[in-house]
């Protein structure tokens, strides 16, 4: 039989038997192994070996076995929502959820290592918070119900695989490298509707910045009518009352809805073609991949704002090209 390849694992493992052709004088079955109607999305991306088996009524006949390649593109690891996990503050209700398990926090909780579940729903009167370097993983959606809390702090992430819509507010935190008071820094929200002033209120108003391509040049935007755009960056300094002489880092705090699915960012090619733009989700994007599907769009070369505000380190950023990063000092 020949090797098969599928790119849509919405669907289940067809039967392949019908192409297969056997004789034999007494009565046979074939069986397949993964069995028919088995799940796509349950096997994953890559190559898989798909096993006939032959077996002959007569306890003589010893079972005859042939193989096919099957070749998975395309793949979730996101099935169908089985039975929910609730937590209460104690314990989970049915163990600990998976990518499967439809997920409710009716009680406080902290996280201790990595979370998968197939969706999220905080109930009111619940606080959740994620720790540092944590993941949590969820196929569908996220829900906060009024009165309920879900905090990401620093470097906790929250990935989402399906595109789908959330409801209801995260909080998600994200520190700075060491800054003085006159440095900036170039953010990017990861949630809706996150107002300039609202997350950094002690900022001169004066000092609030897009980037103008056509004229090379930050521009000015009024911080208390302007809100994040998902995927465009924003020049901000940290806030008035930072230290002046002893690097510090700060906590930018967003608080919103939290982004997920396609954004497209319409870029310039005006003048020497720089845009300002940033990462637009509650999670790291891979900069391989970015930089693959924009090719056509962009140059391969991505800069990063790494320097504090002086004259001595004016116009010096970080690259990176093609997995590499040429990192640029700050004084």
């Amino acid at each position: 039989m020949p090797n098969k390849t599928i790119t849509d694992c919405s669907s289940t493992l067809p039967d392949y038997r019908s192409e297969l052709s056997a004789y034999d004088d007494c009565t046979f079955t074939i069986s397949q192994s993964p069995a028919p109607g088995t799940l796509l999305s349950t096997l994953g991306n890559g190559n898989h070996t798909i096993t006939f088996t032959v077996s002959d009524e007569s306890p003589n006949s010893p079972n005859t076995t042939c193989t096919m390649v099957l070749t998975l593109s395309g793949c979730s690891p996101c099935g169908t929502c089985g039975a929910s996990s609730t937590h209460n503050g104690t314990g989970w209700s049915i163990g600990t959820p998976t990518l499967s398990t439809p997920v409710i926090f009716t009680g406080n909780f902290t996280a201790t290592e990595d979370l998968f579940a197939c969706s999220v729903v905080v109930a009111s009167g619940a606080t959740v918070v994620i720790p540092s370097e944590i993941n949590f993983t969820v196929c569908g959606s996220v829900t906060v119900e009024n009165g309920g809390s879900f905090t990401f702090n620093n470097n906790a992430n929250l990935i989402q695989i399906n595109d789908v819509s959330n409801t209801g507010n995260i909080i998600m935190k994200r520190d700075t490298n060491p800054l003085k008071r006159l440095d900036y820094t170039i953010w990017s929200a990861p949630v809706a509707g996150q107002n300039l002033l609202a997350f950094s209120p002690l900022t001169l108003t004066n000092r609030f910045y897009t980037y103008n391509t056509a004229t090379d040049a930050h521009s000015a935007v009024n911080p208390s009518t302007t809100s994040f755009t998902p995927g465009l960056g924003y020049q901000i300094r940290v806030p008035n009352n930072h230290p002046i002489s002893t690097p510090t880092s700060w906590t930018g705090t967003f608080t919103g809805v939290p982004n997920n699915g396609p954004y497209n960012v319409t870029i310039s090619d005006a003048l020497n073609r720089y845009n300002m733009v940033g990462n637009p989700y509650p999670s790291p994007i891979d900069l391989a991949t970015f930089s693959s599907v924009n090719a056509s769009n962009i140059e391969g070369t991505i800069w990063f704002w790494r320097k504090e505000n002086s004259i001595v380190t004016q116009g010096v950023w970080t690259t990176w090209n093609a997995g590499t990063f040429t990192t640029a000092s700050s004084n």
